[in-house]
């Protein structure tokens, strides 16, 4: 199963198409910004291991959900994201220009849209640390309880 999945994901990855998400906008999503207050955002780059880290990603997508984010995954020569639909060549362009020439990084921006660290490595457990550390994540959290 295993491989057949991660099969799956490299022909994803290397024909550019994404993998749809129930909390992705449907609206055509043109720029960073437009996820704006809706949204979290990794950014990762990960030239040698992409398949890996979309793999854990994939496994992973309820944490990712109930944290509300959409991630993007640069390999060598694609993007793959959770986002449904096709991605422009606008948004493209601006997340491959979000990394600095390092090989590997991981950026996380907040729903206010700032950058909340930058690393060169993967980590999702310590991504959702600092998610879950953050005051508008408290306040969700706390909704979720109360409901």
């Amino acid at each position: 199963m295993k491989t057949t999945l991660a099969a799956l994901l490299v022909t994803l990855m290397t024909s550019g198409t994404t993998i749809a998400s129930d909390e992705a906008p449907s609206d055509k999503v043109n720029s960073l910004v437009d996820y704006n207050w809706k949204n979290r955002i990794f950014l990762i780059q990960e030239p040698a291991s992409s398949a890996k880290v979309i793999q854990a990603l994939t496994d992973d997508s309820k944490a990712v959900n109930e944290r509300d984010v959409i991630w993007f995954v640069v390999g060598k020569d694609s993007i793959a994201s959770n986002q449904a639909g096709p991605l422009s060549d606008s948004l493209k362009s601006q997340v491959k220009s979000s990394f600095t020439n390092r090989s590997r990084q991981t950026i996380l921006i907040g729903k206010d849209g700032g950058i909340k660290s930058r690393t060169d490595e993967f980590d999702l457990d310590q991504l959702y640390k600092q998610i879950d550390a953050m005051p508008m994540r408290k306040r969700e959290i706390e909704k979720e309880r109360r409901h």
